[in-house]
């Protein structure tokens, strides 16, 4: 009877320790979470920085007498989207809906 008794009590022990091991991974986990997301927010914000820089210093007037000083032709990009269309030998081309 003791031995029934002391069994439980082991058990019961061990399934308490178990269940405190789980919830402190818990916490670990949602902590560290909370810092991966921090740091995700500060490279957001210092990606939009430099946004802002790169768009202070790139104005279209500026990009248009860069380009004429270069001496290949540049074409601008299509702003209509893209359509797939396949080939007889089933290969995929993109053609824009600005070729014509």
């Amino acid at each position: 009877m003791f031995s029934k008794l002391l069994l439980i009590v082991c058990a019961i022990g061990m399934i308490a320790c178990t269940l405190l091991v789980i919830r402190q991974q818990r916490i670990e986990t949602a902590n560290e979470i909370a810092s991966v997301h921090r740091r995700l927010l500060e490279q957001e914000q210092l990606l939009w920085s430099v946004h802002s820089v790169i768009a202070e210093k790139c104005q279209p007037a500026q990009v248009r007498v860069s380009l004429e000083n270069i001496d290949s032709k540049w074409k601008p990009l299509p702003s209509a989207p893209r359509k797939m269309q396949t080939t007889h030998n089933n290969s995929v081309t993109l053609h824009s809906n600005l070729d014509g």
